[in-house]
């Protein structure tokens, strides 16, 4: 398991991420597989959890720059929100 900062609102999908690739493994060991089928586990999970956690922390380092950076860092968006390719790409939730 492991601790997801709140940055990019990603602690139950985190969680429903880590249940989809627990679920199967606990139930292969549940009828009859070796418990070592669990250690799949942390080698499938690891990678997307270490990069989520960074870009989160990334984030909240952006999202908590105290004045007078949070000032620059508000006219800089506010101004690449006026040129639509860049537009598009702050709004891409998609990342």
């Amino acid at each position: 398991a492991h601790q997801m900062p709140p940055f990019l609102g990603q602690g139950l999908g985190a969680g429903l991420r880590d249940v989809a690739a627990l679920a199967p493994l606990v139930e292969a060991v549940a009828r009859g597989a070796a418990p070592a089928a669990l250690d799949a586990y942390q080698a499938a999970r690891r990678p997307h959890v270490v990069a989520t956690v960074r870009q989160a922390v990334r984030l909240g380092r952006l999202v908590t720059l105290p004045e007078p950076l949070a000032s620059v860092r508000d006219g800089l968006l506010r101004s690449a929100g006026r040129l639509p390719a860049l537009r598009r790409r702050l709004l891409d939730v998609r990342g």
